[in-house]
């Protein structure tokens, strides 16, 4: 993990970089550089960046970029002396790029786990640079965010706000203070001078919602977050749509979207909206009407996508391929990333049992984008073909690419471990799986684990749980019956498949081919479950 982190920060100084490529345009070893390590070519990058530095050892530009070489590489102390040597010889008239210097080097402290040395790192800019708004901000953020030091935070943002007063952005920062706090009517101070200047700012507009909301005054919050999801603002649609868990919220964000469809009927984002929170509630015929009613209005991919899969959800396979295709074709004619649309084609494919067409769509979709959650249902796919090795890949493969891999992730990789003979391996892997799901109701990732690691009682413990807090939770009731199946309990086993389906669970092809269900062949219960479809 602290190499995933400590390679993503340092990267971030190919962005710092693009405006020195101008400022060393003389330097043909130092432009080269910049060329080669932007196309991903860090051998050759570093090789021009060595004879640069050979010639110009102060070139403190080349400095941070040999910082990314090291970072690359995985070798910390060496990225620590280049960006060491980049704050010493930038120039000093170039603020701009030492700001980013000083927090390449405060966020590499943080991901090699040295976070007691970034404040000091903060404090040597801030006396470097007293005036430089950039870097007060930065050193304030940090107080902010991580500190939780609103005070001194708010001290820095305030001489920060005196060298620039029209800063918008920073008047939000002194409001977070106040509302870090808890002091709400505070903070919606500075958030309403904001807006008062700026009507749309989509910073004071978030957190003045969440204010709102946190105060229970869900009809101003939520007008907030409409005009932010009117703007295509991603923040406040996501936050929309999870306050849409409560019925109640749900019904005046519903009323509050059909007003303003009314009002402005040709507004593409209000039923692509409406659509999404009729999809979370699992009410997939009206958020079919409103999906169809966004395409329309305005006919490109996504919504495409999102039709495809309102269709799969209730296993119309032929209208989700029809429209899944059209997604694709959208996206091909306008030159798009087509990763997700692929992937849901082979989502469509994967719940019919086609399980080799899907692999194809999962491999297609991750040449275009390798995704943790593409790989890991590549895996599902290969593990229902029965190919373990190729689906240990996969799930191998998802939990390096993600920063936090869901414990279900390694429930499935230690089930494969398992299979291949890696006992300590799956161990590790089944461990893991029950650390990562500790917080709330159990899942298959506790009860499943315990389970192949030899304690069925406690297992038993938590599957009383997930059922008392999960009862109407159809993926829930599935996994117990795989719980159940896996411990040749026939009959708990089909009582909690039939629960599933009362539920809404509806994929017969994984009902049928899951491995975990093999146990249930031939039961004459099980065999008329799948009947039934």
């Amino acid at each position: 993990m602290i190499r995933t982190k400590f390679i993503l920060v340092a990267g971030l100084f190919l962005v710092l970089n693009c405006h020195v490529v101008r400022a060393q345009k003389t330097s043909y070893n130092y432009t080269h550089a910049v060329e080669a390590i932007q196309n991903d070519d860090i051998a050759t990058g570093k090789s021009y960046l060595l004879r640069e530095l050979g010639t110009n050892p102060k070139n403190g530009y080349a400095w941070s970029l040999m910082c990314v070489v090291y970072a690359k590489e995985n070798k910390a102390d060496s990225s620590f002396l280049a960006i060491d040597n980049a704050i010493k010889f930038i120039p000093k008239t170039d603020e701009e790029t030492l700001v980013k210097a000083y927090n390449i080097k405060a966020k590499l402290l943080t991901a090699v786990d040295r976070a007691d040395q970034v404040l000091p790192v903060y404090n040597e800019g801030v006396k470097r640079m007293p005036k430089n708004v950039s870097m007060l901000k930065a050193r304030a953020d940090y107080f902010n965010e991580t500190l939780e030091d609103y005070a001194k935070a708010r001290s820095d943002y305030q001489k920060a706000l005196s060298l620039d007063p029209g800063n918008l952005d920073i008047m939000c920062d002194i409001g977070d203070t106040y509302v870090n706090e808890d002091k709400l009517s505070k903070g919606m101070e500075y958030y309403n001078k904001v807006l008062a200047v700026d009507p749309s700012h989509p910073k004071a507009l978030l957190n003045r919602a969440i204010s709102y909301c946190t105060d229970n005054n869900y009809e101003k919050g939520i007008g907030d977050l409409l005009t932010l999801v009117k703007a295509d603002n991603i923040d406040g649609y996501k936050l929309l749509l999870s306050l849409t868990d409560s019925i109640p919220i749900r019904e005046i964000v519903i009323e509050q979207l059909n007003t303003r469809m009314k009002a402005d009927p040709k507004e593409q984002l209000y039923p692509f909206t409406l659509g999404s929170i009729y999809s979370n509630a699992g009410d997939h015929s009206l958020a079919l009407k409103a999906y169809q009613q966004a395409f329309d209005l305005e006919k490109n991919a996504g919504t495409a996508n999102n039709i495809a899969r309102e269709y799969y959800y209730d296993n119309h396979y032929a209208d989700a391929e029809k429209w899944v295709l059209k997604a694709e074709q959208i996206a091909r004619d306008s030159s798009l990333d087509m990763s997700d649309y692929l992937s849901t084609h082979g989502d469509i494919l994967y719940d019919q049992g086609k399980y080799s067409d899907a692999i194809k769509q999962y491999t297609a979709s991750l040449d275009a984008n390798n995704d943790a959650g593409v790989h890991y249902m590549r895996g599902m796919a290969y593990i229902m073909r029965g190919l373990k090795a190729d689906a240990f890949k996969d799930m191998d493969a998802a939990i390096t690419l993600s920063d936090d891999p869901d414990a279900r992730i390694y429930l499935m990789r230690g089930w494969l471990n398992m299979g291949l003979g890696k006992r300590m391996e799956a161990q590790g892997d089944f461990r893991k799986a029950i650390e990562k799901d500790s917080v709330g109701t159990p899942s298959a990732a506790t009860f499943i684990s315990q389970h192949f690691l030899g304690i069925d009682n406690t297992a038993k413990e938590n599957v009383a749980k997930c059922l008392k807090d999960a009862s109407n939770n159809r993926n829930a009731l599935f996994d117990v019956a795989c719980f159940y199946a896996l411990l040749d309990d026939k009959v708990m086993a089909t009582h909690h498949l039939e629960l599933s389906i009362e539920k809404g669970y509806n994929s017969w092809a994984i009902m049928r081919d899951h491995p975990w269900l093999q146990s249930l062949k031939g039961y004459k219960d099980y065999e008329k479950l799948l009947k039934v479809k």
